[in-house]
């Protein structure tokens, strides 16, 4: 028993010095129940070795990459400097802007052109006479009334368009008769007002007649008359303020222009006007007294220029007249190419 423990003692000592190579290398059969525990201590190591590789990995892919990238100093200036050159462009667009309006301000716009209404004179001759049927009676021949009116209302109407006369001796007649107002109807077709002074009234009736023509073109009344009031006029108004015309040769010749009109001198009058001025001459003449001003019409450099004369006819009698012209340069000179109206058209 001390024999075996002495060598087990100096083993272990051996053991102590080389590192356990010399239990490790010797097959001590007294020493075997201790190479399994050492084995699995061996195999421990070699897993715990084995894994390491693994955690590391693992490691090393959760970790965030930085990824480099060459880009030029220049550009990346150019990048750095883009929000100011942008504010200092937009700034010298602004200021362009303004100065623009400085020097060239915005013209104020002209007001919009008045629609041209295409008058149907045929319509507002059927609306007059027939109020001049429709008013003019005979209390002792009544039936000649309802026949004028005949050949006017349609079937859909009485035949007397719904006019009884009073009860009267007096007749009444129409002394004259107009359309004063032309406008388009609500229902289809015109409403033509017509003015019309009678024996019964000492001022004019106003009667608004509705007309229409139908799919051939012909006219019709489109309904019963009806009385209605003037058309809405007003003295309450400031005329335009105009700047005199300063070109002595146009003012010069703008004088001479309506006083040869007026006087119907015909060849002196044609020497002023241009080559396809048409103008036809009143046919009562008078006599220009004194040119009270010539005005530009719309303002200065423009087509028109307004006259206003006080002219005197053959009794006496003295007006105070105006005349538009509208005016030209020809070859250097100024022309009038109408006087006040356009005969040539409608």
């Amino acid at each position: 028993m001390q024999a075996a423990s002495s060598r087990s003692n100096d083993d272990l000592a051996g053991d102590k010095e080389g590192g356990g190579a010399g239990t490790l290398g010797r097959a001590d059969p007294g020493r075997t129940t201790r190479a399994p525990v050492r084995a699995g201590v061996a195999r421990a190591r070699r897993g715990s070795r084995a894994r390491r590789p693994r955690t590391r990995a693992v490691s090393a892919l959760s970790r965030p990459r930085v990824a480099l990238e060459r880009q030029s100093w220049r550009l990346v200036r150019l990048r750095g400097q883009a929000p100011r050159h942008v504010f200092l462009a937009l700034v010298a667009v602004l200021a362009l802007i303004g100065l623009r309006e400085l020097v060239l301000p915005e013209a104020v716009p002209a007001p919009p052109p008045v629609p041209r209404v295409l008058v149907d004179h045929a319509q507002q001759s059927f609306a007059v006479d027939f109020v001049r049927a429709y008013l003019s009676y005979d209390p002792n021949d009544l039936a000649a009334q309802r026949e004028a009116l005949a050949g006017f209302t349609p079937s859909e109407l009485d035949d007397d368009a719904g006019f009884t006369p009073p009860d009267t001796t007096e007749p009444q007649d129409v002394v004259w008769a107009e359309a004063v107002q032309d406008q388009e109807a609500l229902a289809g077709g015109r409403i033509v007002t017509v003015a019309a002074q009678t024996t019964a009234y000492d001022g004019p009736l106003y009667l608004a007649v509705p007309v229409r023509r139908d799919g051939t073109g012909m006219i019709s009344l489109a309904g019963y008359p009806s009385f209605v009031g003037a058309p809405a006029s007003t003295t309450e108004v400031s005329l335009p303020e105009r700047e005199e015309v300063k070109e002595p040769e146009l003012a010069a010749v703008a004088r001479r222009v309506v006083a040869n009109y007026l006087v119907r001198d015909k060849r002196n009058l044609n020497a002023d006007l241009s080559p396809e001025a048409v103008v036809t001459l009143p046919p009562v003449p008078l006599t220009v007294r004194k040119a009270r001003e010539v005005v530009w019409a719309g303002g200065p450099g423009g087509e028109g220029v307004l006259v206003t004369v006080s002219a005197e006819d053959e009794q006496g009698g003295v007006y105070t007249l105006t005349y538009e012209l509208g005016v030209e340069q020809v070859d250097n000179r100024w022309r009038v190419y109408a006087v006040e109206v356009a005969p040539e058209q409608t």
